[in-house]
């Protein structure tokens, strides 16, 4: 039996190892940059000047739809942080990846809901930034189908779209702070206004023969409008809009109101052309106050407010209160899908 013994060891060895590695291989796929080995220590503080890795794996949807489960990004050494940055952060034991709301010195309160840092809606300050110069916002998906688009009887020469609830068996609503990705997330939802319209060819040699004129539903002005720009239009780049029947007004509100908040001048020739989708920007919002952080909120000289874009789910700063910056690894940067 001796020999068979001292045959069998080599065996037992080889089995060991390969359940060792594999319980570290799964480990390290959720916590460890993927060219680096799986170790809390892979990432360091900014301060200890230690080298950062150059790239690690986002785990989690607490940043969607900006960065999602299983996003490979670049991370860099901070520098000064502005308000908008995305960055890796440390605390209970774990590192988490935030967008930075509010640095030393700023005044973060709720007003009706909604985050503002100095007297702003968090994501207007957001805007104010190059989008080349940070990681902004990802757009969030609003549904809207070719049906959801129709024809106004009052200005013939526009396509209005009227948002269909998925929540509410299809009941036209105005649009509301739903995240796609949060399937089984069951919460209040709250009504948006920051809309986006994209015009799109449908084939790739069909290019936007000229800007056009989209008009907005404005709960202070009725209507506001813009025109597109390279088949994207914004709320936020349009202007008042004075409906006939008020001072100076000659523009036809017709069927735009909450429910349709969103209209196209578009022909029956350029409809056949294009298709319109519908997005809305990420609103920052506080809508379960945990009861950890007082607002208004000072940020200290040594910290910062950090949330996630994924608003209903993300644990940060609403919770937590301002973290140190000590507790920053890195910035990130834009990811590789």
């Amino acid at each position: 039996m001796k020999p068979l013994a001292r045959r069998s060891l080599p065996i037992i060895a080889i089995l060991t190892a390969v359940v060792v590695f594999s319980i570290a291989y799964r480990w390290g796929r959720r916590s460890a940059p993927p060219n680096l080995a799986a170790s809390d220590s892979s990432l360091r503080p900014a301060n200890d000047r230690a080298p950062l890795p150059s790239v690690f794996r986002i785990v989690g949807d607490s940043m969607a739809p900006t960065l999602v489960d299983g996003d490979i990004c670049q991370l860099a050494d901070c520098g000064t942080l502005q308000i908008g940055d995305v960055v890796a952060i440390r605390w209970g034991g774990k590192r988490h990846v935030k967008r930075v709301a509010a640095v030393g010195g700023d005044v973060v309160d709720r007003v009706e809901g909604r985050l503002t840092v100095g007297g702003q809606r968090l994501e207007d300050r957001l805007a104010q930034r190059d989008t080349d110069q940070f990681l902004s916002p990802a757009l969030v998906p609003v549904r809207s189908q070719p049906n959801h688009w129709s024809r106004d009887a009052a200005v013939p020469s526009r396509l209005v779209y009227g948002h269909r609830n998925p929540h509410q068996a299809d009941r036209i609503t105005p649009v509301m702070d739903d995240y796609p990705i949060n399937q089984t997330v069951r919460r209040v939802l709250n009504r948006v206004d920051r809309l986006v319209v994209e015009i799109r060819a449908k084939t790739p040699t069909v290019g936007p023969d000229a800007p056009l004129r989209v008009f907005f539903y404005d709960a202070e002005h009725s209507m506001v409008s813009t025109t597109s720009r390279g088949g994207w239009a914004r709320y936020r780049d349009a202007v008042a809009a004075h409906a006939a029947g008020t001072a100076g007004g000659s523009e036809q509100l017709g069927m735009l109101d909450a429910a349709h908040p969103v209209a196209v001048d578009l022909d029956e020739w350029q409809a056949s052309r294009y298709t319109l989708h519908v997005y809305r920007e990420i609103e920052y919002r506080d809508d379960r106050p945990s009861g950890n952080v007082n607002y208004p909120v000072t940020v200290g000289d040594e910290e910062v407010f950090v949330v996630g874009d994924n608003v209903p789910v993300s644990v940060d700063s609403r919770t937590l209160g301002p973290l140190p910056r000590t507790a920053i690894e890195g910035q990130v940067l834009k990811p590789s899908r």
